[in-house]
């Protein structure tokens, strides 16, 4: 008997430890649910430009393994204290414990996040004495009958939640943060309440860890189902063009490679092969040697392709709004019966809100919402309250992570979104086309897709997101020189994004070939600006400099019907572009332009450009022949001939040396001629400058 007795107490304590095991997989997925649909929902609300894309959906799906696990585990734990330590006594005492051990994990999880913003210390404390009511509820019925409501993993989650949540993300900055505080407190007690009346409408009946199940499900579903639904039609179409169709031009695609230094394209003849596919677009098209950015980041050099100006020269000043009265190419192009698209990656300096969808018919700058904030050193944009950000750690301890950080779309996306411009622009043949093409894959925090992540191995593993970023600001506050083997690290993972993007851009002219568009389409390869690797002491970009590793850029153009290869040496510079487009088009340039059409003779002797840095403080340049002169705001100057020192480590000035006495001269009388009265600088809104914030261009 006492053998049979033993038996069935082993039978019953597996089954209630296999129960409550389930008990708390199903509370750990309930508050999944919960949390992505909060934190992903409030920020496709708020942003209509952001979606969840298809790369981002398996990384979702490993958070809820991480979260599924650890409900078996901390379930099947709390099921056996509630076993031998005789607690297992009313109904639904499993069910509070499953949602104890939520509790439990939130509280560690932000007392680990220590300092915390005051919506994080209310949530904190909340969590604890919920907490501590749980665990009083399993000594006494009548406590745990009173606390029946807030047994629900779905009502606890959304208890502790919703103060920071309403605080930090779903009120704007408009609200005091009084008012932010009240709302979230209101918000926490309706859900008490509404949780509380939920449960005595149900009587005494508990919910199963299936139910528990069921109703996450049936929330992810939902969530899904609706960010589907918005994946599908986020394009921004424009009003059709006023002016009759484009006919006998050709078509123009224009790529910029955001972020690509020429040294490190194989074109340029660097070490690795990072570019051949371009290579071998190179052997039917013109390739250009000596190009200067007329720049070091996104904003300005992108007003200068699309202006044919310098930045100064049309009042590109921060914050980084193109004004208004600048006619760019795109308008240019329309007006004349191009349909004008683009497809960009960098949301936060391409898209509408900085002027550049001024004549596109339809512009896509779609982005992917950001599913972690780990890593970054601004204390008002973590969100430590989520426990997906510790999943992530484990889940880092295992297998690379950065993408959970990656805010921008991938070349594969952008190819997708082009190349479904150009199916409509081939089934159309109405008119010709306009496509602008922007990739970030080479971007800060260098983060390639597989199989370019591990293409050029370096000595060491890859350098995660977070660690890069606190690398990032110690090097650029001074505080200490890059290492040569993190140098080696970043520069791995930069050159497999340039790889990354040589790809995409062969896809996309595969696309164009195999719709028959090839022929009779001028393609324009280039990039922006280049980056900065540890060169006097700077890392990435936008850094008030102008060297080499910053404005040496390059160039690539296939004009219409040209089969042959070609090498051009003359002295380039962005505001080159846009001419060079007006003029294959057959289109007349506004006036003025600082820019010169490349198909027009060369002039003789040596071509004078410039460059410029933002801001108050700005350093400018003049590239003349094979000299470069640097001036600085305190006054410093800088020689160099990059013929001879492409590095720029010997600086030849000296205020008697003729050369940089003519340069100087240049340089003011170009100072002088700008334009006076430009339009003032335009306020950013608060989205625009959280848009600028993650992508690392504001701190």
């Amino acid at each position: 008997m006492q053998f049979g007795s033993q038996t069935r107490e082993n039978a019953n304590l597996k089954k209630h430890l296999w129960n409550a095991a389930l008990y708390g997989c199903a509370a750990w997925l309930a508050y999944g649910a919960i949390e992505l649909t909060l934190s992903a929902g409030i920020q496709l609300f708020h942003n209509p430009e952001m979606v969840l894309l298809a790369w981002q959906w398996p990384l979702i799906a490993k958070v809820f393994l991480v979260y599924a696990v650890a409900g078996l585990v901390c379930g099947a734990a709390a099921g056996a204290v509630l076993a031998f330590a005789g607690f297992a006594k009313w109904p639904g005492d499993v069910e509070a414990s499953a949602c104890l051990t939520l509790l439990l994990a939130f509280v560690v999880n932000l007392a680990l996040a220590w300092p915390l913003a005051r919506s994080e210390q209310l949530a904190l404390a909340l969590a604890v004495l919920l907490a501590l009511a749980l665990v009083a509820s399993l000594f006494s019925e009548r406590l745990y009958k009173q606390m029946r409501g807030l047994t629900s993993p779905f009502a606890a989650s959304l208890l502790v939640l919703s103060i920071p949540w309403i605080s930090r993300e779903a009120l704007g900055v408009s609200y005091s943060a009084a008012s932010k505080t009240g709302l979230a407190l209101l918000a926490a007690f309706a859900i008490a309440c509404a949780a509380h009346l939920k449960r005595r409408m149900q009587g005494s009946r508990t919910p199963t860890a299936l139910s528990h199940a069921v109703a996450a499900a049936a929330v992810l579903l939902m969530f899904v189902t609706a960010a589907a639904l918005r994946s599908r039609a986020p394009v921004f179409h424009a009003e059709a063009p006023k002016s009759p169709a484009a006919t006998g031009k050709p078509n123009v695609v224009l790529v910029t490679m955001d972020t690509v230094r020429a040294d490190h394209t194989s074109l340029y003849g660097y070490s690795r092969d990072t570019t051949p596919k371009l290579r071998e677009f190179a052997a039917a098209a013109t390739l250009y040697t000596y190009v200067a950015a007329t720049s070091d980041y996104t904003f300005p050099t992108h007003a200068s392709i699309f202006s044919g100006r310098y930045p100064d020269w049309q009042g590109v000043v921060w914050p980084d709004v193109l004004p208004g009265n600048i006619t760019t190419l795109t308008e240019l192009l329309r007006s004349n019966g191009y349909w004008t698209t683009e497809c960009v990656a960098n949301y936060a300096m391409l898209g509408p809100r900085a002027g550049f969808a001024k004549g596109f018919a339809i512009t896509d700058w779609r982005r992917a919402v950001p599913l972690s904030t780990q890593g970054n050193a601004i204390a008002d944009r973590r969100h430590p309250y989520y426990l997906r950000e510790a999943a992530i750690r484990v889940l880092g301890s295992a297998t690379n992570t950065d993408y959970f950080v990656r805010y921008t779309r991938t070349a594969s996306d952008i190819n997708q979104c082009a190349g479904a411009m150009l199916d409509e622009a081939a089934a159309s043949r109405s008119s010709n086309f306009f496509l602008f093409v922007n990739y970030m894959d080479a971007h800060a925090a260098y983060i390639p897709d597989a199989p370019f992540d591990t293409l050029f191995p370096a000595c060491g593993p890859p350098l995660r997101a977070a660690s890069y970023r606190r690398i990032k600001d110690e090097v650029n506050s001074g505080k200490r020189m890059l290492e040569s083997s993190e140098k080696e690290r970043l520069i791995s993972q930069y050159d497999g994004g340039i790889a990354e993007i040589d790809s995409a851009i062969n896809g996309l002219l595969g696309k164009l070939r195999a719709l028959g568009l090839f022929e009779n389409t001028v393609v324009i390869i280039t990039a922006d600006h280049g980056e900065a690797f540890g060169e006097r002491g700077l890392l990435e970009h936008k850094m008030n400099n102008l060297n080499q590793e910053l404005i040496f850029v390059p160039l690539i153009v296939k004009y219409p019907a040209q089969h042959a290869a070609r090498r051009s040496d003359q002295l380039v510079s962005q505001v080159d572009l846009m001419p060079t487009i007006l003029d294959v088009a057959r289109i007349p340039p506004p006036a003025p332009l600082e820019g010169r059409s490349l198909l027009a003779p060369a002039p003789s002797g040596a071509r004078d450009v410039f460059a410029e840095t933002a801001g108050l403080q700005s350093r400018r340049a003049i590239l003349s022949g094979s000299l470069k002169l640097i001036a600085s705001p305190n006054g410093a100057f800088e020689l160099y001939n990059l013929a001879s020192d492409p590095e720029e480590k010997q600086n030849l000035y000296s205020p008697a040396n003729p050369e940089a006495v003519e340069l100087r001269n240049k340089l003011e009388a170009w100072l002088a001629a700008r334009p006076r009265g430009q339009a003032p600088a335009t306020k950013l809104d608060p989205a625009s400058v959280e848009r600028l914030k993650s992508l690392g261009y504001v701190q």
